[in-house]
């Protein structure tokens, strides 16, 4: 059972015990080799994501893609806020996509799109029923892919939370007072820039995913 072994120590920390057991033609027939191993668990890989501001718009956009970030740090307007949290790269147990939506024509009187992230399977379900097929078109969600991965919270929203040794991701969106000219959500693991944009007057939509701390 040397595969069972092996699928155990890459699962949990600890020891693991099994036996080989193999068939021969002596008098036996059989024999039976035991085995153990000690499983150590791996961290999962992480990455940055980054916050820019466009600063002629004061539009918000993060990324964790580190082409994205080599282009933006070479668009003049675009500039790093010095605001970043890790994201997970792959998916674990538990964890979901942060899926990335581009709105084309959405503001400024349709002269430039802005773009929304969720993890969360009810969020993603109503933007697929906003466009089905899909399909690249003005004011429709157009799922971008998967930026990585986070896990949900324990308490989603205004007051929510996350497990303990994670760090809560807090949304805000520039919404009902300037909507539809100006739409912008910002996302940050900052609770001072969280306060301090609420009390600037974008909603507040509270803690939308966890992330390592």
């Amino acid at each position: 059972r040397p595969a069972v072994l092996l699928a155990k120590l890459k699962a949990a920390e600890g020891e693991a015990v099994g036996a080989l057991r193999f068939s021969h033609n002596s008098a036996t027939a059989t024999s039976e080799v035991s085995l153990a191993g000690l499983g150590t668990l791996t961290a999962p890989e992480t990455r940055l994501m980054t916050e820019y501001v466009f600063t002629p718009l004061n539009y918000y956009f993060i990324t964790s893609r580190d082409a994205e970030k080599t282009l933006l740090d070479s668009v003049a307007g675009f500039q790093r806020t010095g605001l970043q949290f890790k994201v997970f790269t792959t998916q674990q147990s538990g964890m979901q996509g942060i899926s990335r939506y581009y709105f084309d024509q959405a503001a400024l009187k349709g002269a430039r799109g802005t773009h929304f992230y969720t993890l969360l399977d009810s969020e993603k379900l109503l933007l697929a029923a906003l466009n089905p097929d899909n399909l690249a078109q003005p004011l429709k969600p157009f799922n971008e892919g998967t930026d990585s991965f986070a896990y949900p919270p324990v308490r989603e929203g205004i007051g929510g939370s996350c497990a303990a040794g994670f760090v809560p991701v807090y949304r805000i969106f520039r919404g009902n007072a300037r909507f539809p000219d100006d739409p912008n959500h910002r996302f940050t693991a900052s609770f001072a820039v969280y306060q301090g944009m609420v009390a600037a007057g974008w909603d507040d939509e509270g803690v939308k995913f966890c992330v390592p701390e």
